[in-house]
């Protein structure tokens, strides 16, 4: 719909991107046990956290998705609609493993239609609920593989993929990023446009913290 592109259509398509006619921004009102804040907002949603856990691996994060999922599923939403997706294999896995432990008694087989998976896998497709897991809680602090992790591309695959609503969660210490502290690091001039592009992202999302 028009909400979900608007971001996309600004970081990386010079506003020639149009959505379809027939997807309509979801006015819905979602019952809600555990988040209605997310999922009662804006199309396109940044959730901001500040839990430290994880390089690659979140548990604070894949709990989060597994009670979106859950109240998703509360509101007739059908697995098949909902797509998770993570940077990180690793982060595939604990997400699967907390949504077994959440909806494991009402779905004994989720991920024959449930759709968790990378978000390079996700390449092509799309599904009406997007929840984007980024999964590292300090990546700057850690100063490996920058270029992979702050991917304008994948940024771009990640949130294009939603057709109702897309769901970004991420520890805030993603976007708190310093020029200075960054110059003499040897992947610098490499992704200093990707921080660029981080850097716009955080202030044109709307932001739940």
């Amino acid at each position: 719909n028009e909400d979900l592109i608007k971001i996309p259509n600004y970081l990386f398509y010079n506003n020639e991107l149009v959505s379809a006619k027939e997807t309509k921004k979801d006015d819905t009102i979602y019952q809600n046990t555990n988040y209605a804040e997310i999922l009662n907002n804006e199309s396109h949603t940044l959730v901001l956290h500040n839990t430290f856990d994880s390089q690659g691996r979140s548990p604070y994060e894949a709990k989060l998705v597994s009670n979106l999922v859950y109240d998703l599923l509360q509101n007739n939403v059908t697995l098949s609609d909902i797509g998770i997706i993570t940077p990180y294999r690793a982060q595939v896995r604990e997400i699967k493993k907390e949504i077994k432990k959440k909806i494991g008694k009402i779905a004994i087989n989720p991920f024959e239609n449930l759709f968790v998976d990378t978000v390079d896998s996700m390449q092509g497709q799309e599904r009406k609920f997007i929840i984007y897991s980024m999964s590292k809680s300090h990546p700057l602090e850690s100063m490996t593989r920058l270029d992979f992790f702050y991917s304008p591309n994948r940024l771009n695959v990640a949130i294009t993929r939603a057709i109702k609503k897309c769901i970004v969660i991420a520890n805030y210490k993603i976007f708190d990023i310093k020029e200075e502290e960054l110059q003499n690091h040897e992947e610098y001039e490499l992704v200093k446009s990707h921080l660029s592009t981080f850097r716009q992202y955080y202030d044109l999302a709307h932001k739940v913290k």
